[in-house]
């Protein structure tokens, strides 16, 4: 179940929430379909913009870090995702997928318990480090930045019931707004104190200044009446849903997290930091495409559970516009990032992670249609389909780990997923057997001109990488060659997607 950031739909003053019947609670299907592309556009466009500067801020700290020094920073992210699952157990999403709107005791209750599971997370997080820095894993300032995003849990919790609040209303335009404002703080902080030296310590200073920010201007945006309150009637009747959740966030916990913080103890911190490096840039289309669509699949997804019919032609339009964004993304990613970095010598001691970098964006193309697919399987309430792949995906991955990592060291884990990744064709199996669509014609297309696209570029990387302008040129081209095919192949399916998309019902 993908977490999702939010924003609100309401700047006025929500004195309470008990018995109030939103707007959104009984939508109908084209109003759905009105709010969720709108979200779509506004998740879309806040994307742009902040991949434009996440990218370039990246930039800044892998070229002032060392392989070293990013995989301490690696390290402390994997184990403070690890701890994330403790501070939900599912309420949250429970609040999503309900029905009804909820009472402000549910909402109460929903904020004390995790308020209180935020700071369980703050002492498992400084205890973990502590643990490391024994074992030499982490040094003084990795203690300090793994303390600061264990605070960062309690304060960033405050705002978890108004983005539910939001998220229920399928109000995404503005649960942009906080996000917005995070990655400005977040991106400007990191670059200013890497230019300056401060290396490890400048995750330090922006997670507490983004934490801080973040919650202040939710609040601005979004209030409710907030106080501490425990119902165990409420509590148990979400956790009967959440636990459903949380179970399929655990195993993707074991088989991404717990994985990776198992890795760091097997391998140098310079090894894990050439894999943090190929997954932080390998995500880049994902997080642009993927998540940004998912943050709105699942609240409208859960909306159209009596309606098969429209959900079938959602699935399709969703799997269609992910694949013709995300497909050539990767392609082009994984190409032009070698040139990239014989352009900027800085760059250079990441070329050892290369292929990481192509495995993991092979794994990730096959994730940005079976994602979407997943969330359909939790939005109409077969989460035990969901659970039973996620089941199969984690026993995979710690049982093929140690043959993997005998014969092809640390590339052994993008490894894995690269093999993995041709099971995700059994989800579409699954979901077609409760909803019918076509998956083929929506990803054939995407396929054959980004695989095109890619062949063409690798022939001339010698060109690319002889000066800046040469590397545009290349990037251009790659465009130019992947909307070129997409138009010949399918200009009626694209054509007709755009139409019906714009469409007012």
């Amino acid at each position: 179940m993908n977490k999702t950031a939010q924003s609100p739909n309401d700047f006025d003053v929500i004195a309470t929430t008990e018995g109030v019947k939103l707007q959104g609670e009984d939508l109908a299907v084209h109003e759905i379909k009105k709010r969720s592309i709108s979200g779509v556009f506004a998740y879309i466009l806040r994307a742009i913009l902040l991949n434009v500067i996440s990218g370039i801020t990246q930039l800044i700290i892998t070229g002032a870090l060392s392989p070293t020094q990013y995989g301490v920073y690696g390290l402390v992210i994997t184990v403070t995702s690890f701890f994330t699952i403790i501070s939900d157990i599912g309420l949250g999403a429970s609040l999503v997928q309900k029905k009804e709107f909820p009472t402000t005791k549910e909402l109460r209750t929903v904020f004390t318990v995790q308020q209180c599971l935020a700071w369980i997370v703050f002492a498992l997080i400084g205890v973990t480090a502590l643990t490391l820095s024994r074992f030499g894993r982490l040094d003084r300032e990795g203690i300090y930045l793994a303390l600061a995003f264990g605070i960062a849990f309690p304060i960033v919790s405050l705002k978890t019931i108004p983005s539910i609040l939001l998220e229920r209303e399928l109000q995404f335009h503005k649960l942009i707004i906080p996000a917005i404002v995070e990655a400005f703080v977040l991106n400007g902080t990191l670059a200013y104190f890497a230019l300056h030296g401060a290396g490890i310590r400048s995750f330090t200073y922006a997670v507490l200044a983004q934490s801080i920010i973040g919650v202040v201007t939710m609040f601005f945006i979004r209030r409710w009446d907030m106080g501490l309150q425990f119902s165990k009637k409420e509590f148990f009747a979400l956790m009967s849903i959440g636990t459903r959740f949380q179970l399929n966030d655990m195993l993707a916990k074991a088989k991404d997290d717990l994985f990776y913080l198992t890795v760091a103890l097997f391998i140098p911190s310079s090894q894990f930091g050439y894999i943090t490096w190929a997954k932080l840039w390998s995500r880049q289309p994902y997080s642009f495409t993927v998540d940004n669509v998912s943050a709105i699949t699942f609240p409208a997804f859960s909306r159209l559970q009596h309606d098969y019919t429209s959900l079938g032609r959602a699935i399709e339009k969703t799997i269609f516009f992910i694949t013709f964004i995300a497909f050539p993304m990767f392609a082009g990613l994984v190409v032009m990032f070698i040139p990239f970095l014989h352009l900027f010598p800085k760059q250079l001691k990441w070329e050892p992670a290369i292929v990481s970098l192509g495995l993991y964006s092979f794994a990730l193309a096959f994730a940005s249609f079976s994602t979407p697919l997943v969330n359909t399987l939790n939005a109409i309430g077969k989460i035990s389909e969901s659970l039973k792949m996620m089941v199969f995906w984690t026993t995979a991955q710690w049982v093929l780990f140690p043959l993997f990592f005998w014969k092809f060291g640390y590339t052994a884990v993008p490894l894995i997923d690269a093999s993995l990744a041709f099971t995700s064709l059994y989800v579409v199996v699954l979901v077609k057997k409760y909803v019918k669509f076509n998956f083929f014609d929506q990803v054939w297309r995407q396929t054959l001109a980004s695989l095109t696209m890619m062949i063409a570029l690798y022939e001339f990387i010698p060109l690319w990488q002889r000066s800046l302008p040469l590397f545009i040129l290349g990037i251009v081209a790659g465009g130019a060659m992947y909307s070129v095919l997409m138009i010949t192949t399918g200009f009626e399916k694209i054509k007709g997607e755009v139409v019906s998309l714009l469409a007012k019902r």
